[in-house]
């Protein structure tokens, strides 16, 4: 799984009822990408890169963290958290399985869930999916 290609799991899709992201975007990248919903853009800047910044100061740059390495280390007791919990935000991931890897498909909880117990080596995330509804719903 690690032979990947620089923009492997780099979309966007959007539909009716939800979107998905590629998990290899920088933060900067979903910030001036246009097909990103522009709600989702406000949400990176006011909530998760100051909260970024607020849990590791000696980060400069939290735009530059990918998706994917940042997912693998968020922890439930902080406002990052709840901001992709209250987004029902869903994980797909592969993780190794017996001789192969497995994909899955979590809530973010449940996601978080399964690294907190199994770890985050050899896990690859593919795509984020934004539910539209939690979206449109959220209140900035």
């Amino acid at each position: 799984m690690n032979d990947m290609n620089k923009d492997d799991f780099k979309y966007v899709i959007a539909d009716f009822s939800s979107t998905q992201i590629g998990a290899r975007y920088s933060y900067e990248e979903l910030l001036m990408h246009e097909r990103v919903p522009f709600k989702f853009q406000s949400i990176l800047r006011i909530y998760i890169l100051r909260e970024m910044k607020t849990l590791d100061p000696s980060l400069e740059f939290p735009e530059k963290v990918v998706l994917q390495d940042h997912l693998l280390q968020i922890k439930p007791d902080n406002l990052v958290y709840e901001t992709y919990k209250r987004l029902k935000l869903k994980v797909r991931f592969a993780a190794p399985y017996k001789d192969a890897y497995k994909l899955y498909n979590y809530k973010f909880d449940k996601f978080i869930d399964y690294v907190e117990e199994h770890g985050a080596e050899d896990l690859t995330i593919q795509e984020i999916n934004i539910s539209n509804l939690a979206l449109m719903s959220f209140s900035i």
